[in-house]
C-alpha cells in the first residue's frame, strides 16, 4: 500500500551544528529565521525569497561581514558563537540567512537552483508471492475419435454422411468403392487354390524322399556289416584255417619224405651187399623222388599262400570295407542333399501360400474397410485441415479420393475439453503432471475455468522454421468448467493459460525502484523516525515489478519508493569509497 509523501531537500533532517549554535544564540529573539532555522524547515526557496525580495537587503557595512565569518568560524571549532552585542533584528535576518543558505550548499543538503523534491514512501507488509506463467493456446476437445481409410488401396468415396451430423455408435457413416478390391480378391484367391496344391505336392514329395533315403542309407550300412564282418571272417577264420591246413600237410609231407628216405638208404645199403636186388633199389629211390616231390610241392603251395594269396585277399577285404565305410558317407551327403531340396521347395511352397494369404487377407480386409462406421455417438466432422478449409479446398467429399491411413471423419468428445500450450524449454522443469492451471477465454475475461495439467510433451518442437534453435513443450490442459462455464467453451477458441510456478505466503515486498544495487550488494532507503537512512538487504524472486526481501526489512518499515538522485550518488560515493578504502 502506498504510503505517507514528504517533502525533504536532503539526505537528514536534522539541524546542522552551526545553525544549532546561531538558533541558540538568537533563542530570547523571537524572530522568524529563529523558528526557520531551529525546526530544520529551510529550503532553498525560502532562504532565497528571504535574501532576494522587491528591494534586496544586503550586509550593512564590512562588519556585519565579519561578524557572520566569526560566527561560522566557532561554530567550526564546536565553541559557542560570538556575535556583536548591537545588532538589530534586521541584520540579524539577513546574517541568519546568508550562515543558513551558505552551510547548506555546503554539505550538500541543497543548492541554490534545487527545487524541494517529493518522496513516495511504501509500507511493507506480508502479502502473498506468486510466481505465475502465462501463455496462450486452443480449446479442442479432450478425446477425438478419428477415423481413418483402412484400406489398402486408392479409392473414391461413394457417399458420405452430411457434416455435422449426429450419428449412434455402429453407425454407417462413408461407403469407398471397392471394385478394385474385390477383382484382385477373386485373382488372389484362385493362386491360393494352386498354392495350396503345390504345396501338398512338396510335401508328400517330401516325404517319400525321407523314405527313399532311409532306404538307400540302409542298404549302404548292411553292405559295409557285410564288409566288416567278412574281414572279420578270414581274419579270424578262413586264413588261420588255411595256413594250419597247409602248415600240417607239409609237416606230414616231410614225415613220409623222411620215411623214404630212411627206405632208400636202408635199400641201398642192402643192394651194396648183395642183400636185395636192383629193382628194390630203383623202387625206394623212385619213392623218395616221389615224396620229395610231393614235399617240395606242398613248401611251394605254403609259400604262395603266405606271401601272395593271403595278402592280396586281405587287403581286398579291406579295401571293399573301407568303401562300404565311404558308401555309406555318400548315401548319406546324397540323402541329406536330396531331403534339403524336398524340404526348400516345401518351404517355398509354403512362403507362396503365405504370401497369397496375406494378399487375400489384405484384400478381404480392405474390402470390409470400405464401410466407415461411428466408433462412437456424437457429431461428425469431415478431416479436413483447417488451412485448406480457410482456403476453400476440401479433400473429404463424394467423388473425392482417400489414400491408405487418411483420415475421412472425426467425432470429437463434447462433454470434454482442453487447451494445448506451448512452453519454454526454461520452465520445463517446474511443470507436473496434476498441477493446477486457470483458464481464461478470449471474450470472456471475467470467466476463470479451473484446470489441470494431464499431459507434457516428452521431446520439445520447434517453434518456427525461422528460428529453429528455439523449442517448445506442449502442455494439455484439461478444463474442469462449471455448468455456465461449459457453455461458454467453443471448439478452437482462443484462451490464456495462467500457472503458479511458485507460491510463498507472508513474503515481504516492495517496489524494484525502491531497491539500490552496487557491487552485488542491494539496499534500500528506510525511514528511522525522522531520518531517512540506508538499509542493506537480501533479496528473493522478482515478481513483475515486486521484489522479494527476504532478511533487513520488518513488517510496518517504510522505504522510499524513488530516491532522489542527489541520494544515490551520495550512496554510490560512500560505497565506493569504502570498498577502495
Amino acid at each position: 500500500m502506498r504510503g505517507l509523501r514528504a517533502r525533504i531537500t536532503g539526505p537528514s533532517r536534522r539541524t546542522h551544528p552551526a545553525v544549532a549554535a546561531v538558533c541558540g544564540a538568537l533563542r530570547p529573539k523571537t524572530s522568524k529565521a529563529y523558528e526557520i532555522l531551529h525546526h530544520g524547515h529551510v529550503c532553498g526557496r525560502t532562504l532565497t525569497s528571504m535574501m532576494t525580495t522587491e528591494n534586496p537587503t544586503r550586509l550593512e557595512s564590512q562588519s556585519d561581514q565579519q561578524d557572520v565569518a566569526a560566527a561560522v568560524t566557532s561554530t567550526s571549532e564546536s565553541k559557542p558563537p560570538v556575535l556583536p552585542r548591537r545588532i538589530t533584528l534586521r541584520r540579524l535576518a539577513i546574517v541568519t540567512s546568508s550562515l543558513a543558505l551558505g552551510l547548506l550548499t555546503v554539505t550538500g543538503a541543497v543548492t541554490r537552483d534545487a527545487e524541494p523534491e517529493e518522496l513516495e514512501f511504501w509500507q511493507v507488509t506480508p502479502a502473498t508471492y506468486r510466481d505465475t506463467f502465462e501463455t496462450s493456446g486452443t480449446v479442442s476437445p479432450l478425446h477425438t475419435e478419428r477415423v481413418a481409410s483402412d484400406c489398402r488401396w486408392t479409392t473414391r468415396i461413394l457417399s458420405i454422411v452430411p457434416e455435422g451430423t449426429w450419428v449412434q455408435e455402429g453407425d454407417v457413416v462413408c461407403e469407398l468403392d471397392g471394385s478394385e478390391v474385390e477383382e484382385f480378391l477373386r485373382e488372389r484367391e484362385v493362386r491360393l487354390i494352386r498354392a495350396r496344391a503345390g504345396l501338398e505336392t512338396s510335401v508328400q514329395e517330401e516325404l517319400i524322399q525321407e523314405t527313399t533315403n532311409e532306404r538307400r542309407i540302409s542298404k549302404a550300412e548292411f553292405d559295409l556289416q557285410d564288409a566288416e564282418m567278412e574281414l572279420l571272417e578270414y581274419e579270424s577264420g578262413t586264413w588261420p584255417d588255411q595256413l594250419a591246413q597247409v602248415e600240417g600237410n607239409v609237416h606230414l609231407a616231410e614225415d613220409r619224405l623222411t620215411s623214404a628216405q630212411d627206405d632208400f638208404d636202408y635199400n641201398e645199403y642192402l643192394w651194396v651187399r648183395g642183400h636185395t636186388n636192383s629193382s628194390s633199389y630203383r623202387r625206394a629211390s623212385a619213392d623218395l623222388h616221389e615224396e620229395d616231390l610231393a614235399y617240395r610241392k606242398l613248401v611251394g603251395e605254403q609259400d604262395l599262400l603266405t606271401e601272395f594269396v593271403h595278402p592280396r585277399r586281405s587287403l581286398q577285404l579291406n579295401h571293399r570295407q573301407r568303401d562300404a565305410e565311404r558308401d555309406v558317407i555318400r548315401t548319406r551327403i546324397a540323402a541329406s542333399l536330396a531331403e534339403t531340396r524336398a524340404r526348400l521347395s516345401t518351404l517355398s511352397d509354403e512362403r507362396r501360400v503365405a504370401i497369397y494369404e496375406r494378399y487375400v487377407e489384405y484384400a478381404r480386409k480392405s474390402l470390409d474397410a470400405c464401410t466407415l462406421r461411428a466408433p462412437r455417438s456424437g457429431q461428425v466432422i469431415y478431416a479436413n485441415s483447417w488451412y485448406s478449409k480457410s482456403r476453400g479446398q476440401t479433400a473429404i467429399e463424394v467423388g473425392k479420393s482417400v489414400k491408405f491411413q487418411q483420415g475421412v471423419f472425426e467425432i470429437p468428445d463434447s462433454d470434454h475439453f482442453k487447451v494445448s500450450v506451448p512452453l519454454t524449454e526454461a520452465l520445463i522443469s517446474r511443470i507436473y503432471n496434476g498441477m493446477p492451471a486457470e483458464v481464461v477465454l478470449a471474450g470472456f475475461e471475467d470467466e476463470q475455468i479451473a484446470g489441470k495439467v494431464t499431459h507434457i510433451s516428452r521431446y520439445p518442437r520447434m517453434r518456427s522454421y525461422y528460428t529453429p534453435g528455439v523449442r517448445d513443450y506442449w502442455l494439455d490442459v484439461t478444463l474442469m468448467p462449471t455448468e455456465t462455464q461449459f457453455e461458454l467453451l467453443r471448439n478452437q477458441a482462443k484462451a490464456s493459460v495462467s500457472l503458479v510456478l511458485k507460491e510463498q505466503p507472508d513474503a515481504l515486498m516492495v517496489p524494484r525502484s525502491a531497491v539500490a544495487g552496487l557491487a552485488g550488494q542491494f539496499f534500500v532507503w528506510r525511514m528511522d523516525g525522522e531520518d531517512l537512512v540506508v538499509q542493506p538487504v537480501e533479496l528473493g524472486d522478482v515478481q513483475d515489478d515486486r521484489v522479494v526481501v527476504r532478511e533487513g526489512l520488518q513488517v510496518g518499515d517504510r522505504v522510499a519508493v524513488n530516491p532522489p538522485e542527489q541520494q544515490k550518488a551520495a550512496l554510490q560515493r560512500h560505497l565506493t569509497g569504502n570498498s577502495a578504502s
